[in-house]
């Protein structure tokens, strides 16, 4: 769990082991927008997402309200690196 402030710049998540997904899970409501695939996502909390590990994702307008999360993770709750 941890709490981040402002966007994250697009990246793709990278694991040790096979993964094949990515796990995220926000636990407070933050404005702005989660996206992947193209897709825009509000972040609201108790919200969580599972996509594919390969795939890039990124916020935007986020402002500088902290919003608290877990993951990015695997299956088995291990975390994961950001590569950008």
């Amino acid at each position: 769990m941890r709490w981040l402030k402002g966007n994250t710049p697009p990246h793709i998540d990278k694991v040790d082991i096979k993964a094949d997904y990515s796990y995220l899970i926000y636990l407070t409501d933050s404005k702005g927008l989660f996206i992947i695939q193209q897709k825009h996502y509000p972040i609201t909390k108790n919200t969580a997402f599972k996509f594919d590990e390969k795939l890039k994702h990124y916020t935007i307008n986020t402002g500088n309200q902290p919003r608290l999360f877990f993951g990015p993770m695997n299956k088995f709750g291990h975390s994961i690196n950001n590569v950008l």
